[in-house]
Protein backbone atom coordinates (compact mmCIF):
# COMPACT_ATOMS: atom_id res chain seq x y z
CA UNK A 1 0.00 0.00 0.00
CA UNK A 2 0.83 3.55 -0.69
CA UNK A 3 2.25 4.64 2.41
CA UNK A 4 1.20 8.46 3.57
CA UNK A 5 3.87 10.43 4.63
CA UNK A 6 3.16 14.16 5.48
CA UNK A 7 2.07 16.07 2.60
CA UNK A 8 5.07 16.61 0.10
CA UNK A 9 3.07 19.26 -1.80
CA UNK A 10 1.87 21.23 0.91
CA UNK A 11 6.01 21.44 2.24
CA UNK A 12 6.50 22.21 -1.16
CA UNK A 13 3.98 24.88 -1.52
CA UNK A 14 4.95 26.36 2.29
CA UNK A 15 8.60 26.56 1.25
CA UNK A 16 8.10 28.08 -2.00
CA UNK A 17 5.94 30.64 -0.34
CA UNK A 18 8.26 31.82 2.22
CA UNK A 19 11.47 31.33 0.14
CA UNK A 20 12.99 29.20 2.33
CA UNK A 21 16.11 27.27 0.63
CA UNK A 22 14.39 24.11 0.31
CA UNK A 23 17.80 21.96 -0.12
CA UNK A 24 20.52 24.57 1.07
CA UNK A 25 23.42 23.09 1.49
CA UNK A 26 23.91 21.13 -1.37
CA UNK A 27 23.57 23.92 -3.63
CA UNK A 28 27.17 25.24 -2.25
CA UNK A 29 29.51 22.28 -3.80
CA UNK A 30 28.70 22.89 -7.79
CA UNK A 31 29.89 25.62 -10.32
CA UNK A 32 27.18 27.80 -11.78
CA UNK A 33 25.39 25.73 -15.40
CA UNK A 34 22.35 26.80 -17.22
CA UNK A 35 19.35 24.40 -17.28
CA UNK A 36 17.11 25.10 -20.84
CA UNK A 37 13.89 23.41 -19.31
CA UNK A 38 10.75 22.70 -21.14
CA UNK A 39 7.67 21.92 -19.11
CA UNK A 40 3.91 20.83 -18.89
CA UNK A 41 0.76 21.62 -20.17
CA UNK A 42 0.62 25.40 -19.52
CA UNK A 43 -2.50 25.98 -17.59
CA UNK A 44 -2.59 22.80 -15.37
CA UNK A 45 -2.10 23.05 -11.63
CA UNK A 46 0.16 20.35 -11.92
CA UNK A 47 2.16 22.89 -14.10
CA UNK A 48 0.95 25.82 -12.48
CA UNK A 49 1.47 24.71 -8.88
CA UNK A 50 4.33 22.51 -9.25
CA UNK A 51 5.86 22.33 -11.75
CA UNK A 52 6.99 25.85 -12.95
CA UNK A 53 7.37 27.49 -9.48
CA UNK A 54 9.74 24.79 -9.01
CA UNK A 55 11.42 25.39 -11.55
CA UNK A 56 11.34 28.89 -11.92
CA UNK A 57 12.79 28.84 -7.99
CA UNK A 58 15.75 26.67 -8.96
CA UNK A 59 18.29 30.03 -9.17
CA UNK A 60 17.16 31.24 -5.84
CA UNK A 61 17.34 27.71 -4.21
CA UNK A 62 20.95 26.99 -5.56
CA UNK A 63 22.29 30.88 -4.47
CA UNK A 64 22.68 31.86 -8.12
CA UNK A 65 24.46 28.87 -9.42
CA UNK A 66 21.58 28.10 -11.89
CA UNK A 67 20.62 29.84 -14.46
CA UNK A 68 17.39 28.40 -15.51
CA UNK A 69 15.16 28.94 -18.73
CA UNK A 70 11.65 27.40 -18.48
CA UNK A 71 8.94 27.37 -20.89
CA UNK A 72 5.60 25.02 -21.68
CA UNK A 73 5.89 22.93 -24.54
CA UNK A 74 2.10 24.71 -25.14
CA UNK A 75 4.03 27.89 -24.96
CA UNK A 76 6.46 26.81 -27.46
CA UNK A 77 3.36 25.32 -30.28
CA UNK A 78 4.43 22.23 -29.75
CA UNK A 79 1.94 19.24 -29.46
CA UNK A 80 3.83 16.06 -27.40
CA UNK A 81 4.68 13.58 -29.86
CA UNK A 82 7.82 15.13 -30.21
CA UNK A 83 8.78 15.77 -27.32
CA UNK A 84 10.99 12.44 -27.13
CA UNK A 85 13.03 13.34 -29.69
CA UNK A 86 13.93 16.60 -28.42
CA UNK A 87 15.24 15.45 -25.05
CA UNK A 88 16.87 12.76 -27.21
CA UNK A 89 18.84 15.54 -29.45
CA UNK A 90 18.84 17.93 -26.75
CA UNK A 91 17.42 20.72 -28.09
CA UNK A 92 16.47 21.07 -23.82
CA UNK A 93 18.36 19.62 -21.09
CA UNK A 94 15.07 18.35 -19.18
CA UNK A 95 11.73 17.66 -20.85
CA UNK A 96 8.02 16.66 -19.45
CA UNK A 97 6.67 13.39 -21.45
CA UNK A 98 3.34 12.37 -20.83
CA UNK A 99 3.95 8.35 -21.66
CA UNK A 100 1.23 7.99 -24.27
CA UNK A 101 2.83 10.62 -26.73
CA UNK A 102 5.39 8.49 -26.99
CA UNK A 103 3.42 5.41 -28.14
CA UNK A 104 5.03 5.37 -31.96
CA UNK A 105 8.97 5.71 -30.86
CA UNK A 106 8.87 4.30 -27.09
CA UNK A 107 5.67 1.84 -26.55
CA UNK A 108 7.64 0.23 -23.49
CA UNK A 109 7.71 3.81 -22.11
CA UNK A 110 3.87 2.91 -22.35
CA UNK A 111 3.66 -0.06 -20.14
CA UNK A 112 3.99 1.92 -16.93
CA UNK A 113 -0.07 2.81 -17.03
CA UNK A 114 -1.79 0.42 -19.34
CA UNK A 115 -5.33 0.66 -19.30
CA UNK A 116 -7.44 -1.75 -16.52
CA UNK A 117 -3.87 -2.77 -14.88
CA UNK A 118 -3.83 -0.51 -12.25
CA UNK A 119 -7.69 0.68 -10.40
CA UNK A 120 -5.82 2.41 -7.34
CA UNK A 121 -3.42 4.89 -7.10
CA UNK A 122 -1.73 2.68 -4.52
CA UNK A 123 -1.71 0.15 -6.94
CA UNK A 124 -0.24 2.79 -9.60
CA UNK A 125 2.57 3.79 -7.38
CA UNK A 126 3.68 0.11 -6.76
CA UNK A 127 3.96 -0.62 -9.93
CA UNK A 128 5.79 2.55 -11.25
CA UNK A 129 8.46 1.40 -8.63
CA UNK A 130 8.95 -1.98 -9.80
CA UNK A 131 9.07 -0.27 -13.74
CA UNK A 132 11.40 2.17 -12.81
CA UNK A 133 14.72 0.83 -13.29
CA UNK A 134 13.69 -1.49 -16.10
CA UNK A 135 12.05 2.12 -17.69
CA UNK A 136 15.48 3.91 -16.87
CA UNK A 137 17.72 1.05 -18.29
CA UNK A 138 15.50 1.04 -21.52
CA UNK A 139 15.33 4.71 -22.06
CA UNK A 140 18.98 5.16 -21.30
CA UNK A 141 19.96 2.43 -23.82
CA UNK A 142 17.73 3.62 -26.20
CA UNK A 143 17.23 6.97 -26.43
CA UNK A 144 20.22 8.60 -24.13
CA UNK A 145 18.14 9.96 -22.11
CA UNK A 146 17.21 9.31 -18.45
CA UNK A 147 14.48 9.78 -16.13
CA UNK A 148 14.13 12.06 -13.63
CA UNK A 149 10.27 11.96 -12.45
CA UNK A 150 8.06 9.17 -12.53
CA UNK A 151 4.36 10.61 -11.65
CA UNK A 152 0.88 10.42 -12.26
CA UNK A 153 -2.10 12.38 -13.38
CA UNK A 154 -5.55 11.75 -11.30
CA UNK A 155 -8.16 9.24 -12.36
CA UNK A 156 -8.58 9.11 -16.20
CA UNK A 157 -12.06 9.66 -17.28
CA UNK A 158 -14.33 9.67 -20.50
CA UNK A 159 -15.66 13.45 -20.86
CA UNK A 160 -18.78 12.94 -23.21
CA UNK A 161 -20.91 15.70 -25.01
CA UNK A 162 -24.13 13.66 -24.81
CA UNK A 163 -25.36 11.98 -21.81
CA UNK A 164 -24.37 8.60 -21.46
CA UNK A 165 -26.01 5.59 -19.63
CA UNK A 166 -24.34 2.24 -20.59
CA UNK A 167 -21.41 1.16 -22.43
CA UNK A 168 -23.28 0.22 -25.23
CA UNK A 169 -23.50 3.84 -25.99
CA UNK A 170 -20.46 4.18 -26.31
CA UNK A 171 -20.22 2.55 -29.60
CA UNK A 172 -19.93 4.44 -33.13
CA UNK A 173 -18.48 7.37 -30.90
CA UNK A 174 -15.72 9.38 -31.91
CA UNK A 175 -12.91 9.50 -28.35
CA UNK A 176 -9.96 11.51 -28.85
CA UNK A 177 -7.15 9.70 -26.44
CA UNK A 178 -3.61 10.09 -25.80
CA UNK A 179 -1.89 6.65 -25.96
CA UNK A 180 -2.15 4.04 -28.47
CA UNK A 181 -3.42 1.49 -25.84
CA UNK A 182 -6.27 3.47 -25.35
CA UNK A 183 -7.15 3.54 -28.79
CA UNK A 184 -6.81 -0.42 -28.91
CA UNK A 185 -9.90 0.21 -25.72
CA UNK A 186 -12.06 2.32 -27.16
CA UNK A 187 -11.80 0.80 -31.10
CA UNK A 188 -12.99 -3.31 -29.06
CA UNK A 189 -15.56 -1.06 -27.39
CA UNK A 190 -16.94 -0.06 -30.34
CA UNK A 191 -15.82 3.80 -30.60
CA UNK A 192 -13.05 5.50 -33.10
CA UNK A 193 -10.02 6.45 -31.22
CA UNK A 194 -8.69 9.91 -32.75
CA UNK A 195 -5.62 11.34 -31.47
CA UNK A 196 -5.66 16.05 -31.36
CA UNK A 197 -3.19 17.95 -29.52
CA UNK A 198 -4.87 18.79 -26.18
CA UNK A 199 -5.70 22.31 -26.54
CA UNK A 200 -7.89 21.72 -29.29
CA UNK A 201 -10.23 19.23 -27.80
CA UNK A 202 -11.98 22.13 -25.72
CA UNK A 203 -13.13 23.02 -29.37
CA UNK A 204 -13.75 19.54 -30.79
CA UNK A 205 -15.85 19.02 -27.87
CA UNK A 206 -18.10 22.34 -28.63
CA UNK A 207 -18.39 21.93 -32.57
CA UNK A 208 -18.81 17.85 -32.14
CA UNK A 209 -16.18 17.21 -33.99
CA UNK A 210 -15.37 14.66 -31.41
CA UNK A 211 -17.70 13.02 -29.10
CA UNK A 212 -15.73 12.04 -26.43
CA UNK A 213 -12.71 12.90 -24.91
CA UNK A 214 -9.87 10.90 -21.92
CA UNK A 215 -8.41 13.38 -19.41
CA UNK A 216 -8.40 13.28 -15.44
CA UNK A 217 -10.74 14.56 -13.29
CA UNK A 218 -8.76 17.70 -12.48
CA UNK A 219 -7.34 18.29 -16.10
CA UNK A 220 -10.88 18.42 -17.29
CA UNK A 221 -12.45 20.80 -14.54
CA UNK A 222 -8.96 23.39 -15.11
CA UNK A 223 -9.49 23.36 -19.13
CA UNK A 224 -13.42 23.75 -18.44
CA UNK A 225 -14.78 20.57 -20.54
CA UNK A 226 -17.63 20.60 -18.10
CA UNK A 227 -18.69 23.80 -20.47
CA UNK A 228 -18.79 21.47 -23.81
CA UNK A 229 -19.26 17.86 -22.03
CA UNK A 230 -22.17 16.86 -19.90
CA UNK A 231 -20.81 13.48 -18.55
CA UNK A 232 -17.71 11.83 -16.89
CA UNK A 233 -17.98 7.51 -17.59
CA UNK A 234 -15.66 5.87 -15.22
CA UNK A 235 -13.98 3.32 -17.55
CA UNK A 236 -10.54 2.32 -15.99
CA UNK A 237 -8.65 3.88 -17.97
CA UNK A 238 -5.26 4.42 -15.71
CA UNK A 239 -3.76 7.52 -14.66
CA UNK A 240 -1.62 9.14 -17.73
CA UNK A 241 1.59 8.04 -16.33
CA UNK A 242 4.01 11.30 -16.99
CA UNK A 243 8.08 11.90 -16.75
CA UNK A 244 10.32 14.31 -16.86
CA UNK A 245 13.35 13.18 -18.89
CA UNK A 246 16.96 14.45 -19.11
CA UNK A 247 19.59 14.54 -21.74
CA UNK A 248 22.31 11.89 -20.60
CA UNK A 249 25.15 14.04 -21.92
CA UNK A 250 23.47 16.88 -20.17
CA UNK A 251 23.02 14.92 -16.97
CA UNK A 252 26.30 12.98 -17.33
CA UNK A 253 28.12 16.43 -17.61
CA UNK A 254 27.05 18.16 -14.49
CA UNK A 255 29.43 17.67 -11.35
CA UNK A 256 28.14 15.31 -8.53
CA UNK A 257 27.43 18.46 -6.66
CA UNK A 258 24.54 19.95 -9.53
CA UNK A 259 23.25 16.18 -9.84
CA UNK A 260 23.01 15.55 -6.61
CA UNK A 261 21.17 19.19 -6.13
CA UNK A 262 18.42 18.39 -9.11
CA UNK A 263 17.97 14.70 -8.08
CA UNK A 264 16.89 16.79 -4.48
CA UNK A 265 14.77 19.36 -6.34
CA UNK A 266 13.03 16.35 -8.41
CA UNK A 267 12.36 13.92 -6.09
CA UNK A 268 10.76 16.41 -4.05
CA UNK A 269 8.50 17.86 -7.46
CA UNK A 270 7.54 13.88 -7.96
CA UNK A 271 6.14 13.39 -4.41
CA UNK A 272 4.53 16.47 -4.86
CA UNK A 273 2.75 15.14 -7.77
CA UNK A 274 2.24 11.90 -6.33
CA UNK A 275 -0.19 14.04 -3.63
CA UNK A 276 -1.73 16.51 -5.62
CA UNK A 277 -3.12 12.83 -7.49
CA UNK A 278 -3.91 11.66 -4.21
CA UNK A 279 -5.56 14.85 -2.86
CA UNK A 280 -6.79 16.46 -6.08
CA UNK A 281 -8.55 13.97 -7.59
CA UNK A 282 -11.58 13.41 -6.02
CA UNK A 283 -12.63 16.91 -4.91
CA UNK A 284 -11.96 17.64 -8.63
CA UNK A 285 -14.55 14.62 -9.60
CA UNK A 286 -17.23 16.05 -6.68
CA UNK A 287 -16.87 19.55 -8.41
CA UNK A 288 -17.56 18.41 -11.93
CA UNK A 289 -20.56 16.62 -10.53
CA UNK A 290 -21.87 19.28 -8.63
CA UNK A 291 -20.82 18.10 -5.10
CA UNK A 292 -19.21 19.53 -2.37
CA UNK A 293 -15.89 21.65 -3.89
CA UNK A 294 -12.93 22.72 -2.31
CA UNK A 295 -10.28 23.35 -5.07
CA UNK A 296 -11.50 23.79 -8.57
CA UNK A 297 -14.41 24.75 -10.75
CA UNK A 298 -17.81 23.73 -9.48
CA UNK A 299 -19.95 22.14 -12.42
CA UNK A 300 -23.32 20.06 -12.97
CA UNK A 301 -21.78 16.95 -14.80
CA UNK A 302 -23.37 13.71 -14.72
CA UNK A 303 -20.77 10.56 -13.99
CA UNK A 304 -22.14 7.20 -15.13
CA UNK A 305 -20.31 4.13 -13.08
CA UNK A 306 -20.03 1.02 -14.83
CA UNK A 307 -22.06 -1.86 -14.05
CA UNK A 308 -20.19 -5.06 -12.41
CA UNK A 309 -21.29 -7.01 -15.69
CA UNK A 310 -19.62 -4.16 -17.68
CA UNK A 311 -16.41 -4.39 -15.86
CA UNK A 312 -16.07 -7.54 -16.80
CA UNK A 313 -16.84 -6.83 -20.37
CA UNK A 314 -13.65 -4.22 -20.26
CA UNK A 315 -11.19 -6.37 -18.51
CA UNK A 316 -11.84 -9.37 -20.96
CA UNK A 317 -11.34 -6.52 -24.03
CA UNK A 318 -8.01 -5.63 -21.80
CA UNK A 319 -6.98 -8.72 -21.74
CA UNK A 320 -7.50 -10.73 -25.05
CA UNK A 321 -6.98 -7.20 -27.26
CA UNK A 322 -5.33 -4.23 -25.71
CA UNK A 323 -2.39 -6.11 -23.70
CA UNK A 324 -1.58 -8.57 -26.52
CA UNK A 325 -1.89 -5.76 -29.16
CA UNK A 326 0.66 -3.06 -27.57
CA UNK A 327 3.24 -6.28 -26.70
CA UNK A 328 3.18 -6.87 -30.24
CA UNK A 329 3.96 -3.33 -31.41
CA UNK A 330 6.57 -3.13 -28.12
CA UNK A 331 8.34 -5.76 -29.19
CA UNK A 332 9.29 -4.96 -32.38
CA UNK A 333 10.62 -2.07 -31.33
CA UNK A 334 11.87 -3.70 -27.94
CA UNK A 335 12.81 -7.54 -27.85
CA UNK A 336 12.68 -7.72 -24.49
CA UNK A 337 9.40 -5.84 -23.61
CA UNK A 338 7.17 -8.61 -22.59
CA UNK A 339 9.52 -10.35 -20.67
CA UNK A 340 10.52 -6.99 -18.68
CA UNK A 341 6.70 -6.23 -18.07
CA UNK A 342 6.08 -9.55 -16.55
CA UNK A 343 8.83 -9.61 -14.24
CA UNK A 344 8.47 -6.13 -13.31
CA UNK A 345 4.48 -4.34 -13.55
CA UNK A 346 2.90 -7.93 -14.25
CA UNK A 347 4.74 -9.36 -11.29
CA UNK A 348 2.71 -6.79 -9.00
CA UNK A 349 -0.65 -7.13 -10.93
CA UNK A 350 -0.58 -10.89 -10.88
CA UNK A 351 -1.07 -10.03 -14.72
CA UNK A 352 1.35 -12.43 -17.26
CA UNK A 353 1.54 -11.68 -21.02
CA UNK A 354 1.97 -14.63 -23.01
CA UNK A 355 3.37 -14.23 -26.30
Amino acid sequence: MLKRSPCALCVLLVGLALGFPMFGASAQTFDSFKLNFLGGITNLPQTTVIERPTIEGLPKKSNGRIDVRYRTFQELGLQGPELLRLATRRSFDVVYLLGGYASGDAPFLVGADLPGISPTLEEAKEQANAFRPALAKFLEEQFSITPLTVWPYPHQYLYCREPVGSLDQLGGKRVRVHSSALATLVKNLGASALTMPIGDVYSALQRGVIDCATNSSVAGNAMKWFEVSTTMVDLPLGWAMNVHLANKGFWDGLEPGARSFLQDQMKTMEAAFWDMARERGEDALNCNTGQECKAHTKAAMKLYRLTAAENTRVREVVSRAVLPEWAGVCSQKFPACVPEWNRTVGRVAGVTIKQ
